[in-house]
């Protein structure tokens, strides 16, 4: 079953630029700081995308889910070089079971700070993927 967040997160996970799954890297939203959920984390979330393309007389469709990636930090230029990292770890990654990963902006969205003056920041990535079910 392809599920675009985890494999995101699991990709991101391996591209060695100090992210663990469950330590420092989550799926779903932004969530808040407490115990075993540090300031300084990245946050791996699906959404729908575009709708299903079918080629007529195929039961395969290409999909193309978006997948937003949320970097909440303590200062601004540590949240800006783990978001370029993050950019540049999934630009045309070759994930497991994906077709293509394209970011779907030039550069990171700036979300300003949170209610306790963390840095956030956001890219947004669609993927593509043959669902043959």
């Amino acid at each position: 079953m392809t599920v675009p967040a985890t494999d995101v997160a699991t990709e991101l996970a391996g591209a060695g630029i100090g992210l663990t799954l469950g330590t420092n890297l989550f799926t779903g939203g932004i969530r808040d700081v407490r115990t075993g959920i540090p300031k300084n984390a990245v946050f791996v979330k699906g959404l729908p995308g575009g709708l299903p393309q079918r080629t007529m007389g195929e039961s395969d469709e290409i999909r193309s889910p978006l997948v937003s990636v949320n970097v909440r930090w303590t200062n601004f230029d540590g949240g800006d070089t783990k978001i370029r990292q993050v950019q540049e770890a999934l630009q045309a990654a070759a994930i497991s079971g994906y077709i293509d990963v394209v970011a779907q902006q030039s550069e990171p969205l700036v979300l300003g700070q949170d209610n306790e003056g963390l840095h956030l920041f956001m890219m947004v990535f669609s993927l593509k993927y043959i669902d043959a079910s």
